[in-house]
């Protein structure tokens, strides 16, 4: 018993405390003469009386306006968080120009850390900034194109080349205009947030018409304290050579004849150069789904993957967007299709809307079954015919959300790279141009002309007859 108690009496041995670390935060670039700045200084130490921090001599070059200490939750891998004390120092850059920070001393009862000195430039505040755009090609950073083929759309970029640190990039729209000139057809992309991120403020398609060049004239525009000059934009237009007698005989050749109108020729250009695509990690995420769900979603990336390497580039996306709307493993289809419009330089397309057909048929047949059964056996078990009804009911909702999405198919469609006119007849001037794997609505036809109206929500007013060979519906999938 005695010695029981004497173990019971020995102190706990304590555990060593972790070696102490600091972590540096500041952003030298972002100091500005006059206006208050930040630094903090965050320590392994959950207790902020056993931690002293002491600031470096700054000879008249800042000012300390205020210290606060808080606690803040570090994550760690291996324990998922632990309490680090941040020391919060808010100076006040008195002079401008280069100055060096020395460094702070962290006191600890056991041991004392220096971080290292550094340099900053406290700029001078300006009340009214300049900053600079730039035109860009289309992925905004190659140099900007300097021609533009008749008919064939091109896309190009405006971003900011000059912008103040202190400032974030515009959330919104910027207070501008882009005047269309009469030979071209201008078409706004909307911006990702990756984009905005990166400075992007305008994406434009320009579809030039003729004429020698297409002009977008310079602006000032105003926002916030800033002024912003956008600069002209010109390309040039070459005009396409007519073939001689010659080149018309020769086999193959993709010249225009004499007498064939501008949209003729416009449907003749080559589309932007296609980015390649990887099924295979499409189809082995395919085939991680349910065995019932999986088959047409293999089946639907693989036809897909063949028409695509055969560069039947609209008909691959028609399967795609067939695969959406009608399969239950959708998404994996999505994410495919979206990877093949970006290959093909697609502005953001709309998605398709969802209705899977495997289940709503199910859902239909077993209700309608059940409707059935228990019709049959109301006045024998006492059923009500109110449960009759409702199961008849939802029946019937599914088999009409199943009508919904094959009648609606019908009038999509995916466009090849064609010329569209306002009238269903080839000898007049161009009126739009579609490019390859756009979605569009098919409103009404005649004929071998479709009148197809764009469904990519950028596109103001984008419709126009279009020869039928030229359009991809469900019918000729």
């Amino acid at each position: 018993m005695a010695a029981f108690l004497a173990r019971a009496e020995e102190p706990a041995v304590e555990e060593p405390k972790e070696k102490l670390k600091i972590l540096f935060e500041f952003a030298p670039d972002a100091v500005v003469y006059g206006e208050p700045f930040t630094l903090n200084i965050v320590v392994n130490r959950t207790n902020p009386d056993e931690i002293s921090v002491v600031p470096p001599d700054f000879h008249d070059a800042f000012r300390i306006e205020r210290l606060r200490t808080e606690a803040r939750i570090v994550r760690n891998a291996a324990r998922g968080g632990d309490r680090w004390t941040v020391f919060e120092f808010t100076l006040t850059a008195v002079e401008p120009g280069l100055h060096e920070l020395g460094a702070f001393e962290v006191n600890a009862p056991d041991e004392t850390m220096l971080t290292n000195p550094i340099n900053v430039d406290a700029r001078e505040a300006k009340s009214d900034l300049r900053a600079a755009l730039a035109w860009f090609g289309q992925d905004g950073l190659s140099k900007a194109p300097y021609t533009a083929a008749v008919g064939a759309p091109g896309e190009v970029a405006l971003r900011i080349t000059n912008w103040p640190q202190d400032k974030l990039y515009p959330a919104g729209e910027l207070p501008m205009r882009i005047e269309p000139p009469q030979n071209a057809i201008l078409e706004y992309i909307p911006l990702t947030e990756k984009e905005r991120a990166a400075g992007t403020v305008l994406r434009l398609r320009i579809t030039a018409l003729g004429g020698q060049s297409v002009k977008i004239d310079g602006q000032s525009v105003r926002y916030e304290n800033l002024d912003i000059y956008i600069p002209p934009l010109t390309l040039a237009v070459p005009f396409p050579a007519m073939p001689g007698p010659a080149k018309k005989e020769e086999a193959g050749t993709a010249l225009p004849e004499e007498g064939e109108s501008p949209a003729a020729v416009a449907t003749q250009v080559a589309a932007t150069e296609v980015k390649p695509v990887l099924f295979s990690g499409a189809i082995g995420q395919a085939g991680k789904f349910f065995f019932i769900f999986r088959t047409g979603a293999e089946n639907c990336l693989k036809r897909a993957e063949s028409l695509w390497e055969r560069e039947m580039y609209a008909e691959a996306l028609a399967v795609l967007r067939s695969g959406e709307r009608s399969l239950s493993a959708a998404r994996v289809v999505k994410e495919t299709r979206k990877r093949c419009e970006d290959a093909l330089g697609l502005p953001v397309c709309p998605d398709e809307t969802r209705l899977p057909v495997a289940p709503l048929s199910v859902v239909s047949a077993l209700f309608l079954l059940a409707a059935v059964l228990l019709f049959i056996a109301r006045k024998r078990s006492h059923v009500p015919a109110f449960c009759a009804a409702a199961a008849f009911a939802v029946s019937l909702s599914a088999l009409s959300l199943l009508a919904f999405s094959y009648f609606d198919g019908l009038s999509r469609a995916v466009l090849k790279h064609c010329a569209a006119y306002p009238i269903p007849e080839e000898n007049v001037q161009t009126d739009a141009f579609f490019r390859e794997g756009e979605p569009a609505r098919i409103r009404s036809s005649s004929d071998s002309w479709l009148y197809a109206d764009s469904s990519v929500k950028s596109v103001l007013e984008k419709s126009g007859w279009i020869k039928k060979e030229n359009a991809v519906t469900a019918a000729g999938l």
